[in-house]
């Protein structure tokens, strides 16, 4: 668990961490949107349930 970012300022500590949250995925969601707007999906890259038993366990031994 994070600590406070502005102990004693519970409001702008929510802002910081919301902040801190949107920017570490807001990459991801450029990328899927660019995808998007020229007409391929996730798929293109990969990102895909197509074979899952050989997807999932090395994604999950690099998240680990």
């Amino acid at each position: 668990m994070n600590g406070s970012q502005a102990p004693g300022r519970p409001l702008y500590d929510l802002v910081l961490q919301l902040v801190s949250i949107a920017s570490g995925v807001a990459p991801a969601f450029l990328a899927f949107y660019l995808l998007a707007r020229n007409g391929e999906g996730p798929s293109a890259i990969g990102v895909d349930l197509s074979q899952p038993g050989r997807d999932v366990p090395p994604a999950s031994l690099v998240a680990g």
